[in-house]
């Protein structure tokens, strides 16, 4: 009887939803009450959920039947992220060329700074093939991964730390390199923490968050062309 009660409450999708959002929030109140920027309310709930599958022995393949549910929702997600960039159209059509060259730029930046890292530390392919994409949002870094024959693992881990420190430090990197144009400072935090990094940008002003949106499109789409021919030189 037990056995049935931890199969039907732990084995269901219901089980890695609540997890999921139940650490997250717990996230957000830390967050709120340290108003520390390393207190990431993401960080704060990968180590809950982490720490909760450790402690009770429930395998991440139980947790990952609703935790999935969770995922697929990543890219609608980033596709609303579109709304912020609409309504600075004006905006990007006035510096279009401006936008495309600082985009590629940083995407080949990253590109070269992830390939100088991995043939400093010797890695091996498939850990760098699974690393080349850390840049770009996890629904675009997962289909290069899969392509270039890398470790699904170790890119979430490279998207959601470079997210995290983007969404972290935005502010502090903002101050240390003086950057106070509201469409350079969205298209950096877009181009190299994705996603998670627009999420922060879009609360300090809408227009850092709209170039952000832009910079997470054109970043992903340029990284598709990009990662394959730096896996071939690796």
């Amino acid at each position: 009887m037990l056995d049935n009660l931890y199969t039907g409450l732990f084995g269901s999708a219901f089980f890695g939803i609540a997890l999921t959002l139940l650490a997250f929030k717990i996230g957000l109140v830390i967050n709120q009450k340290t108003k520390l920027v390393i207190c990431n309310p993401l960080l704060i709930a990968i180590i809950i959920v982490i720490v909760f599958l450790v402690v009770t022995g429930i395998s991440y393949d139980t947790y990952y039947v609703g935790g999935s549910m969770i995922q697929f929702l990543l890219t609608p997600a980033t596709i609303s992220l579109a709304v912020p960039l609409y309504r600075q159209l004006e905006v990007l059509k006035k510096n279009f060329k401006a936008i495309i060259c600082a985009i590629l730029a940083g995407s080949i930046a990253c590109a070269i700074t992830m390939f100088a890292m991995a043939k400093l530390f010797n890695l091996s392919d498939d850990v760098y093939f699974g690393l080349t994409s850390k840049s770009v949002t996890l629904a675009i870094a997962l289909g290069i991964t899969e392509e270039l024959g890398g470790i699904a693992g170790v890119t979430c881990v490279g998207v959601v730390v470079s997210g995290i420190i983007g969404a972290a430090f935005v502010t502090i990197f903002s101050r240390v390199f003086k950057i106070t144009n509201s469409i350079a400072l969205g298209l950096s935090v877009g181009t190299a923490s994705h996603a998670i990094g627009t999420s922060r940008a879009i609360q300090l002003d809408e227009l850092v968050g709209a170039m952000g949106s832009l910079a997470i499109v054109i970043a992903g789409v340029l990284t598709v062309a990009v990662a394959p021919i730096m896996a071939g030189l690796y």
